[in-house]
């Protein structure tokens, strides 16, 4: 059975820059739902802290405003989508989403369905009025009120806006009594008590957030024999928001350097620390900042308080709360990827889902290809492509015609990533237009696109288009944004060094 090191911090308080001390824990969401995934996977679980002590619940990230109903959670989050065309142009904190009642959008929506609101007209309103609370920094049950024209009374608004937070409030204490429920949680191992060859035993180290990892993780020997031993086999090492303070207990190598130079990581970062309880009082050090200092390329996501997960190699960080299921999942992902075939030097991943390669249509022409792709064979690709197939490679500057071109430019692809994942997002179908999102994921092997090789692990978001006539492809055109391809190298301009 697959065995998780569930690495929890048992402080009880963080010494604030001032001298001072205030009450800390670990975050019971970051702590509960990670566990809970790993447990229905069938993972042996291990709770661990520092000394064997039972961690304690960080009473502030168990307010109501940390735990909204995943309902309402989503719903508040396509609203906010609607805020600005691009992500980075939305900065919603920790004040605006909490204080200001947002999150209870999806009721009040479903009010206003209810009295025979279509659901996209629903939606309208909301987001509209939520847009002008965000930028006007009022609460959202009044901006609503001044509108008027939907019809809904002050009474029936705040209701809602209450509704949700008690709701939020019910969820918090339900997610400490299951999590107080673990025996686990209530009698750890020790780390301390583990020997080298214990811990070797383990398959993955997992580590939540909560302000009390900067206490009792961040210098930690015992932690840092742990890392050592999980690293030395290519284990998965994760750590989510706060609990990436782990990482500053590793060892370093021999050349010198602290053990995950160089890696791509996130963690909590300070423009989400400013607007937390014990950010706000003074905190002795922030956890970015000694990231970057010991040598971690930092990636932080779009804006503030948004799910961020960076993978490379065999390190797995989180960015904050909102990153606690896709960080759960990627390490999901990373212990069910197969061992490399016997004889061949590089790893070959199938998509998850196999596709049918019968010819009936545009969609399923387009499916068999990224199959083979995925699958890196790239002779059963041609068999799908017109001989004078059109080929335009956009971030390349490729725009050129021939089933040769095609297949230069994947040989081309595959060797720079020898280990190439291909995770499909989504197919649209116009006709006989398919265009298919998707992720590419993989670790530098050579040189690439004019970037030398760093041997980074690179995940970037591609968008290709196909035309197809009677279940042949006859054009193929491919984008990526080469600004994310940079930055995910962590080069600051193109004419770094590591820009040929």
């Amino acid at each position: 059975m697959t065995r998780i090191a569930y690495l929890v911090s048992s402080a009880r308080e963080i010494t604030l820059r001032d001298g001072n001390r205030h009450p800390a824990g670990y975050s019971t969401a970051q702590a509960l739902k990670p566990y809970e995934h790993f447990e229905a996977a069938g993972i042996d679980v291990t709770v661990i802290t520092p000394r064997g002590q039972p961690p304690i619940a960080d009473q502030y990230e168990l307010s109501w405003f940390f735990n909204y109903p995943k309902e309402d959670n989503d719903y508040l989050a396509s609203v906010v989508r609607t805020f600005a065309h691009d992500v980075d142009g939305i900065r919603l904190t920790l004040h605006q989403s909490t204080a200001l009642g947002l999150a209870a959008a999806r009721r009040v929506a479903a009010l206003l369905q209810a009295r025979g609101h279509a659901e996209p007209d629903a939606h309208r309103t909301v987001s509209a009025a939520a847009k002008a609370a965000w930028r006007q920094d009022r609460p959202f049950a009044d901006v609503l009120v001044d509108d008027g024209s939907h019809g809904l009374s002050r009474r029936q608004i705040q209701a809602a806006v209450d509704a949700q937070r008690a709701d939020s409030q019910r969820l918090a204490e339900e997610r400490h009594a299951r999590l107080q429920a673990i025996r686990g949680f209530q009698h750890p191992v020790a780390l301390s008590s583990l020997t080298d060859a214990d811990m070797e035993q383990f398959d993955a180290v997992f580590s939540p957030g909560g302000h009390g990892a900067m206490t009792d993780l961040s210098d930690n020997s015992d932690a840092g024999r742990l890392l050592l031993a999980l690293h030395r086999k290519g284990a998965p090492i994760a750590a989510l928001s706060h609990g990436a303070t782990v990482l500053l207990s590793a060892p370093e190598r021999a050349d010198g350097l602290w053990l995950f130079d160089g890696y791509r990581m996130t963690s909590f970062t300070d423009e989400e620390e400013d607007q937390t309880e014990v950010g706000r009082l003074g905190m002795a050090w922030r956890l970015d900042v000694a990231l970057k200092n010991a040598g971690a390329v930092f990636d932080d996501g779009p804006s503030a308080w948004v799910s961020h997960v960076v993978v490379d190699r065999n390190l797995i960080t989180g960015q904050n709360p909102a990153s606690t299921d896709a960080t759960a999942g990627a390490v999901l992902k990373k212990l069910r990827a197969p061992t490399p075939a016997a004889g061949k030097g590089r790893r070959v991943r199938h998509l998850v889902h196999e596709y049918p390669r019968a010819r009936t249509s545009p969609t399923h022409t387009v499916h068999a290809f990224l199959d083979a792709f995925a699958r890196h064979d790239v002779d059963a690709v041609m068999t799908l492509v017109s001989p004078q197939v059109s080929v335009s490679v956009h971030p390349l500057g490729v725009h050129r015609t021939g089933a040769e071109v095609l297949r230069q430019v994947l040989v081309d692809l595959l060797r720079g990533f020898s280990d190439l994942v291909i995770s499909v997002s989504r197919i649209i179908t116009t006709g006989d237009v398919v265009t298919a999102l998707f992720v590419a994921a993989g670790t530098q092997s050579a040189d690439y696109a004019g970037a030398i090789n760093q041997g980074k692990h690179l995940d970037i978001d591609q968008a290709w288009r196909f035309v197809v006539d009677d279940g042949v492809i006859t054009s193929v055109s491919a984008y990526w944004c080469q600004a994310q391809l940079y930055r995910r190298l962590a080069v600051k301009r193109y004419d770094e060094i590591a820009i040929a």
